[in-house]
């Protein structure tokens, strides 16, 4: 809870997506109470909190799929329309307000007897609320995943270093929510020893702590002076598409941009000429190879555009069509190349890591993987078989 307050107050980052991870930790931990609740059956002395929680059960999935959604888009306005997933919950209120009504001795009898004693006023089945929140958590979880994976590929369009803003940490989230749900759904349903009724609590409690951790920490991945809108398709507008971007209005499409494969279709519209393209392409390879700005570790494909006076949309055109590569992979093979030089001259004074940031990578992991993935060797390995060729 005080992790959703500070999230809900905090100025920084992605506000919007904060108020969702606010919500769906709320929405968790009012689900961790009840069991603590139940577990000490604390319902005797205040019994009208009974079945309260599973109101919310139902709401956590999508608040989850919200937060992700919201994460990952940078201006994602709420429609009227999204309360359609918020149903299952509405459902179960109006059925259980009957039960909320009846009186202190009724709920503790209830609680206590049924299914025993039958009851003229009930709420709904235990079985079928948690078969329903656990079935919405599975679909949104894979959902969530879906998005995450979509947007992780679609990053390297657009930035030349992605590693501080792939939602890594997400991913691990959704594997640790999705083993909680499975032994959630085993112990119910299943085999229902006590002890569970406080170790599940526990666990969910923990994993809470990390989330709301990793969502304060998590940096604002579209901000003002990068991607606006970087996730959502536009129409294209030829008539201004040789104009620079003064600003990052054009660059919200370039993530949701087919792959190379269908880059033909997406670009048949596009009003840049062949021999355009091909002036563009020239003068791309002399940034590169002569003023190496490649170098600069914040480089993204908006800052590219600015310096070559063409939009993003053609820059990503050229990419895609003449050069067959993504921003990401133009980018960094560029770095590699160099830094391959750098440790083959014997006259250069810098050790390892100098090389990693002068060729424009922003850690010692960034480079190694990148590395790992252009030479299918490591540095070290590199380093050694060009010292056996050369003996």
């Amino acid at each position: 809870m005080i992790l959703a307050v500070a999230l809900i107050a905090s100025p920084r980052g992605n506000q919007q997506a904060n108020r969702f991870l606010a919500l769906f930790l709320i929405a968790f931990s009012v689900q961790i109470f009840d069991y603590i609740y139940v577990y000490t059956q604390s319902y005797i002395a205040f019994p009208h909190a009974l079945y309260l929680s599973d109101f919310f059960i139902l709401a956590v999935p999508y608040l989850f799929y919200r937060y992700v959604k919201s994460l990952t888009h940078r201006k994602l306005r709420f429609s009227w329309k999204e309360l359609f997933h918020f149903l299952p919950s509405i459902v179960y209120l109006i059925n259980a307000i009957p039960f909320y009504l009846q009186s202190t001795e009724y709920k503790i009898q209830y609680k206590l007897h049924y299914p025993q004693q039958s009851f003229p006023v009930t709420v709904p089945i235990d079985n079928v609320t948690v078969g329903a929140a656990s079935a919405l958590g599975l679909v949104y979880l894979v959902l969530s995943l879906i998005k995450i994976q979509r947007f992780r590929a679609g990053l390297k369009k657009v930035f030349s270093s992605i590693e501080a803003i792939q939602l890594r940490w997400l991913i691990n989230l959704i594997s640790g929510l999705s083993i909680i749900l499975v032994i959630a759904i085993y112990y119910f349903f299943i085999n229902h020893p006590r002890e569970t009724d406080i170790v599940i609590p526990f666990s969910m409690m923990m994993l809470m702590c990390v989330v709301g951790y990793m969502g304060f920490r998590q940096p604002e991945i579209f901000t003002s002076n990068q991607l606006e809108q970087v996730s959502r398709e536009v129409p294209d507008q030829p008539a201004n598409l040789d104009e620079p971007s003064s600003d990052t209005s054009d660059l919200h499409k370039t993530i949701s941009e087919p792959s190379l494969q269908e880059s033909g279709t997406k670009y048949q519209r596009s009003s840049l000429k062949d021999h355009q393209a091909k002036q563009h392409v020239e003068q791309l390879l002399e940034l590169m190879e002569k003023e190496r700005i490649y170098r600069e570790s914040d480089l993204n494909l908006l800052i590219l555009s600015n310096q070559m006076g063409i939009s993003t949309h053609h820059l990503s055109q050229i990419l895609n069509e003449y050069l067959k590569q993504n921003f990401f992979d133009f980018v960094n093979k560029y770095r590699i190349e160099e830094a391959k030089s750098l440790m083959l001259d014997d006259e250069y004074s810098g050790n390892l890591l100098d090389i990693v940031f002068q060729t424009g990578f922003n850690s010692k992991s960034s480079f190694y993987n990148a590395f790992k993935k252009y030479t299918d060797m490591t540095p070290t390995q590199f380093k050694r078989s060009s010292l056996s060729i050369v003996s």
